[in-house]
């Protein structure tokens, strides 16, 4: 076997053993947020942001109740809106893809984003 080969060889496995090092000293992946991907439709915005929205993600699933906070953001296409004009946009197109954002320890929204497709 010729030197280069030995070398190339030599350099994989401490290449190896340094990636399974690092990996064993790696903290648990720890799963925080959870999605709901669904309709316009099938989501009922309350008034405020003390409120919760209902959201159902597919017709045979069951509704989720989920709180609102102060923290909870709202994106229409990508750019920062309130609650009412999510809320009013919804009315308007009930077709329209919406994806809401939670944390899995208490079930409250981080964000909401919702895309509109022009008619």
């Amino acid at each position: 076997m010729n030197k280069s080969w030995t070398r190339f060889l030599a350099t994989g496995g401490l290449l190896a053993a340094l990636t399974l090092s690092a990996r064993a000293q790696m903290p648990p992946a720890t799963v925080t947020e959870a999605s709901v991907e669904t309709t316009s439709a099938a989501i009922h915005f309350p008034s405020s942001l003390a409120g919760r929205i209902q959201v159902q993600g597919c017709p045979a699933c069951v509704d989720q109740t989920l709180q609102l906070d102060a923290h909870t953001q709202f994106y229409l296409n990508g750019a920062a809106t309130t609650l009412a004009k999510m809320a009013a946009a919804a009315l308007r197109a009930p077709d329209n893809s919406l994806t809401v954002h939670f944390r899995l320890k208490d079930k409250t929204v981080t964000r909401v984003d919702m895309t509109v497709f022009p008619s």
